[in-house]
């Protein structure tokens, strides 16, 4: 694992965070950013590590999710399709 200092990981990106969890999950308790997921993000997030649904829910995350982005990542983690009948369509 990489070692990152406070002030670096105060500064990423949402891109940033979603690529350092995919990786690093266990820096989850240290990322400040998760109401500025995008529904890409979130995809990209938990096609790799669907632990992070817990996180997703408590901030709405499937509802920035559109019909694209649920395409990718149930063939991936399809225990999430039931959350895709729980959100409106994005366009």
């Amino acid at each position: 694992m990489k070692k990152y200092t406070d002030e670096q990981l105060k500064s990423f990106s949402v891109q940033e965070w979603v690529e350092v969890l995919q990786k690093s999950p266990e820096l989850a308790d240290k990322c400040t950013k998760w109401e500025d997921f995008r529904g890409n993000d979130w995809e990209a997030l938990l096609s790799l590590q669907p632990q992070f649904a817990d996180r997703c829910d408590k901030v709405n995350g499937w509802a920035k999710f559109s019909s694209d982005e649920w395409e990718e990542l149930i063939p991936y983690q399809p225990q999430f399709a039931d959350k895709q009948t729980n959100t409106e369509e994005n366009p």
